[in-house]
């Protein structure tokens, strides 16, 4: 049993919260006892914390941007990790460690949507096209991103002819490549995000609306990266796709019930891949381990 040295500090005033976290993940008043640990058991917390703070991209803190909104989660995080209503005493280092993971967390995101980019969007230009590959891709992806009767063309399905028309298909949520990204990213990643979906239906439906409005300002961006030639890396951070998730979740919230019923059902299609994927990974890492027995 680890010793405790508690300390029971003067009462501070009450901090405005700095952030917005929703009602589900909103943690109890913070508690006025701060614990110092053995160093092994604050290691361990710190090890949790880090597998934990992926959770929230499935929250509307998913884009927390700014210094003091990811101090807050990681604070948040570290607490949770402790499983009891005290505060564990960590080092400035240790607050580092769990910041990373969330940075990386995007840098992994970003990385999915840029390999699979070309698998998402149609850039093929069609044989009878006047204009060259490139242009006809530049085209294209501006048509998608800076589409002024629709700022979201790029989250819809659509076609492109020889004149380089874009024709938006409908007007619900249902581009392949954001799907397909937030089943990979959530289910089959090692960074294990499906662990923290709810066991409520409406409540994994909305969750699975911040994670798809987050992958979502991050295909803007690798869009834009396409656009130059050659394409140019261009930095993300949470900030500054912060406007674009905010503008797909306005529109999510906007859907008339025909949308939102079908939007829903997309949703509920994705999970049941997801779960299938879990499934699946689990029953051929399983043959992998006897296979290699036999060998």
């Amino acid at each position: 049993m680890a010793a405790l040295n508690i300390m029971q500090p003067a009462m501070a005033p009450i901090m405005q919260p700095v952030m917005a976290i929703p009602t589900t993940v909103q943690p109890n008043m913070p508690p006025l006892v701060v614990i110092n640990v053995r160093p092994n058991v604050k290691k361990q917390i710190v090890d949790c914390a880090k597998r934990r703070i992926t959770r929230f991209v499935l929250t509307m803190s998913a884009m927390a941007g700014t210094d003091d909104e990811k101090a807050a989660l990681v604070s948040l995080t570290i607490s949770e990790a402790t499983s009891v209503l005290v505060t564990i005493k960590t080092t400035s280092n240790q607050h580092q460690q769990v910041m990373v993971t969330w940075h990386n967390t995007f840098c992994k995101l970003l990385a999915m949507v840029q390999s699979c980019l070309a698998l998402g969007y149609s850039f093929y230009h069609p044989l009878d096209s006047s204009l060259m590959p490139v242009q006809f891709c530049g085209h294209v992806i501006t048509a998608l991103i800076n589409n002024i009767c629709n700022p979201l063309a790029f989250m819809h399905k659509f076609t492109v002819d020889a004149d380089r028309n874009v024709t938006i298909l409908d007007w619900v949520l249902d581009d392949p490549l954001i799907f397909h990204v937030a089943i990979y990213f959530i289910w089959c990643s090692d960074l294990s995000i499906s662990e923290f979906l709810s066991t409520s239906t409406s409540h994994q439906l909305q969750q699975l609306n911040y994670a798809i409005t987050t992958i979502g300002a991050v295909a803007k961006l690798v869009l834009q990266e396409q656009i130059p030639h050659p394409p140019v890396i261009l930095p993300f951070t949470q900030l500054e796709g912060s406007e674009t998730s905010d503008n797909i979740m306005h529109h999510i919230g906007n859907l008339d019930s025909v949308q939102k019923t079908v939007f829903d059902y997309q949703k509920s299609h994705m999970l049941n891949i997801g779960d299938l994927q879990v499934l699946s990974t689990n029953i051929l890492a399983q043959l992998d381990m006897m296979m290699a027995e036999v060998q």
